[in-house]
């Protein structure tokens, strides 16, 4: 799917992009100028400027197709190379699951210690939050051990996203906690909730301030609806919006995962063919960009509101850059 090389654009920040990289790479390494090259040539540039890497290039375009039989020749010859790149490709495979899962674990490890302090929790108490999470590491450990194809679907990132999140972690605290404890546990979820909305709606409010300048009526009116937006986000988390912020943080980019899941939805759809499934997209996208514009409508100015669409269309485009011909 081309659209799954904007989550390696969102991630790579935080270690995870490398990772999932490999899960959509065709020959399991991170994508490079030479591989971008054979599935765009219109947008390739040798890897040396001008001199004989551009002659060899233009040479090779205009040689003629090899035959079937020089073609299997040459796979065979190029079989111990093979065997060694799917090597360096199962050891680098590995050792990126090894390090998400470390990261994982220290996170865990922060949240047990920030519950600990918070909430005065005793030995026996901390014994068994810590049984809880490992429990989930248990369930990550078992996801990973299938490799980055569980990233790849929604169905996947559903799973991983409830491994990864702390959905569950009331229930437990139900059983771990006094009564007074478990007050001062929603107290602090409630907090929690109000500052994740804030921080949402700044940066929104700070990623628009950056393409056009309001004035102060402008900013408070634009706030208001970023805010109820997040509000809106923070009670309903999709299972890729869920995924993504647990491996980025506060590090991830302002990505709209909802154009991202329809457009997966819409690619998994056995029923339409290439043809039928670019147009759907396009029509999708355009759609998710006229409602980001006119949310606004009676706020910004005509000129600004022209200024923020072509702004919106040069971000499509750019993440549409990302893909190459898989998925068409």
């Amino acid at each position: 799917m081309n659209f799954t090389y904007i989550i390696v654009g969102a991630a790579v920040a935080v270690s995870f992009g490398a990772g999932w990289m490999l899960s959509n790479s065709s020959d399991g390494q991170p994508p490079t100028v030479e591989a971008k090259a054979s599935e765009n040539p219109k947008q390739a540039r040798p890897s040396n400027l001008g001199g004989a890497s551009a002659s060899a290039a233009i040479s090779a375009a205009n040689s003629p197709r090899k035959s079937v039989s020089e073609s299997a020749e040459k796979s065979e010859e190029a079989t111990p190379k093979d065997a060694e790149r799917g090597k360096r490709r199962a050891d680098f495979r590995k050792k990126m699951g090894s390090r998400m899962i470390d990261r994982q674990k220290e996170k865990f490890e922060t949240k047990i210690a920030n519950l600990v302090e918070k909430l005065g929790l005793t030995p026996q108490q901390e014994e068994q939050l810590r049984a809880h999470y490992a429990k989930k590491i248990e369930a990550y450990e078992e996801l990973m051990a299938g490799g980055f194809g569980n990233m790849r679907s929604l169905e996947g990132m559903e799973k991983m996203a409830a491994v990864m999140g702390d959905d569950d972690l009331g229930a437990a605290m139900e059983d771990i906690l006094s009564d007074e404890q478990l007050g001062d546990y929603m107290a602090l979820k409630s907090s929690e909730r109000k500052n994740g909305i804030e921080t949402k709606a700044m940066k929104s409010m700070a990623s628009i301030q950056g393409i056009v300048n309001l004035d102060d009526t402008q900013k408070d009116a634009v706030y208001d609806i970023l805010y109820a937006e997040a509000e809106v986000g923070a009670d309903k988390k999709s299972p890729m919006s869920s995924m993504m912020s647990h491996f980025g943080g506060g590090m991830m980019m302002n990505i709209d995962t909802s154009v991202i899941e329809k457009r997966m939805i819409i690619e998994a759809d056995e029923s339409l063919d290439a043809d039928q499934k670019k147009l759907k997209v396009e029509e999708m996208q355009k759609a998710s960009l006229d409602a980001k514009v006119s949310r606004f409508d009676g706020i910004l100015t005509e000129p600004q509101q022209k200024q923020y669409r072509q702004s919106l269309e040069s971000q499509s485009k750019w993440m549409r850059g990302w893909g190459g011909k898989r998925g068409r």
